[in-house]
């Protein structure tokens, strides 16, 4: 499957599952919270800083909470702290675009299905470490504390 045609299917099934009635920001910010819930990283408010101005966020977040999509928990540790992650509703309808892409014909036909997934999370994986480290750099050069 060349790239195109994957990001054909990915579009299709974002379709099917309600994700691409999403704004880009929303989108971005849904992304980035799946990603880290995904390897067990805890997403802060904060850690949203990259996607775009804190009001921005904040409004679009708020949409993604209000709507399902997301859940806002408190920290345990720290009350001023809000945790975010992913509905179960939303992991659930990653794993129905999960199973479209895997019964998708031209993403099964060149390779074996956990070889197209391990690749997808991969690079999903990898994204997610290249944005990490520029929260942590920026951090650092902010001179704020390591979380």
């Amino acid at each position: 499957m060349t790239y195109l045609e994957l990001l054909a299917a990915i579009a299709t099934a974002e379709t099917q599952h309600g994700i691409s009635e999403l704004d880009d920001i929303s989108r971005e910010i849904l992304t980035t919270i799946a990603s880290a819930n995904m390897i067990g990283v805890k997403m802060r408010m904060k850690d949203l800083a990259k996607v775009a101005t804190f009001p921005t966020v904040h409004a679009h977040l708020a949409k993604l909470i209000e709507t399902g999509w997301v859940e806002r928990e408190d920290d345990g540790s720290d009350g001023r702290v809000a945790l975010l992650r992913i509905t179960p509703r939303t992991k659930e309808i990653l794993r129905k675009i999960s199973e479209t892409l895997d019964s998708h014909p031209e993403y099964t036909r060149q390779m074996p299905c956990e070889t197209c997934i391990s690749k997808v999370r991969a690079l999903a994986f990898s994204e997610f470490e290249r944005k990490y480290r520029e929260f942590e750099r920026d951090f650092k050069q902010a001179g704020l504390p390591e979380a």
